[in-house]
C-alpha cells in the first residue's frame, strides 16, 4: 500500500510542475533589444556560429545560398606594416618599442596585435610573445578602437624580455614583428 501511496505523490508532484515553460525577455532599458543587435552579441560571444552568414540564427540553406553567389570572389584584406624602423628604448636592459604602423592593405583590419619572434645570430628561436593591440591614431566612427580601414594609420607596443637591449646592438639576437588577429593571440582577450 505504501509503495502505491509514494508513486500516486510522486505522479501528482510530477503533473503540478508541469506547465508552460517560464520565458524570459532580454531587454535594454525600457525596450526590448532589437534583433539584429541581440543576435551580433550572442555571435560575439560565440554561441552563434560563424556559418550563419546571414546573422538569422540559424545556419541553413540561405547560408549557403550566400555563399555559393560569392564563391571564388577575392576579398579585399588588410595588411599592417611598421612606419619606418621601429624606435627601440632600453628599459630595464630590455628593448621596448612604441611605434607608428599603416593598414597598407585593400581591406580593413580590427583587433590586430603585435608580437614579436626572437632569434638569436644564427637564427635559433629564442621566444615568441605578443604586445599590445593596434590601436588606431584617428578613430573611425562607428568602429571600435582597434579598427584600421585602408590606408589609417595606429600606434602600438611590444616590449622584448628574451633579447638585451646590448644583444641588439651589437646583433647578436634579431627581432621580427608581425602582427596577427588577437584571437590568435597567446593570451588572447588580454587588452593593452
Amino acid at each position: 500500500m505504501r509503495i502505491v501511496a509514494a508513486m500516486g505523490l510522486a505522479l501528482m508532484l510530477v503533473a503540478c510542475g508541469r506547465g508552460d515553460p517560464i520565458t524570459t525577455e532580454t531587454t535594454w532599458g525600457d525596450e526590448r533589444e532589437a534583433a539584429p543587435y541581440a543576435l551580433a552579441r550572442l555571435q560575439a560571444r560565440g554561441l552563434i556560429s560563424d556559418a550563419d552568414v546571414n546573422g538569422d540564427g540559424v545556419v541553413d540553406i540561405a547560408d549557403l545560398v550566400i555563399v555559393s553567389q560569392n564563391f571564388g570572389m577575392l576579398v579585399p584584406y588588410g595588411v599592417i606594416a611598421p612606419v619606418g624602423a621601429v624606435p627601440w628604448e632600453d628599459v630595464g636592459g630590455f628593448p621596448l618599442g612604441h611605434f607608428e604602423v599603416e593598414n597598407i592593405g585593400d581591406g580593413p583590419v580590427d583587433m590586430m596585435r603585435v608580437r614579436y619572434i626572437a632569434r638569436d645570430r644564427e637564427g635559433l628561436l629564442i621566444d615568441i610573445d605578443d604586445g599590445e593591440l593596434v590601436r588606431a591614431l584617428i578613430p573611425v566612427a562607428g568602429q571600435g578602437a582597434f579598427y584600421l580601414g585602408p590606408g589609417d594609420t595606429g600606434r602600438t607596443t611590444v616590449w622584448v624580455t628574451a633579447v638585451t637591449m646590448g644583444e641588439l646592438e651589437r646583433q647578436d639576437a634579431i627581432i621580427k614583428l608581425v602582427f596577427i588577429p588577437d584571437a590568435e593571440s597567446l593570451r588572447p582577450g588580454s587588452l593593452p
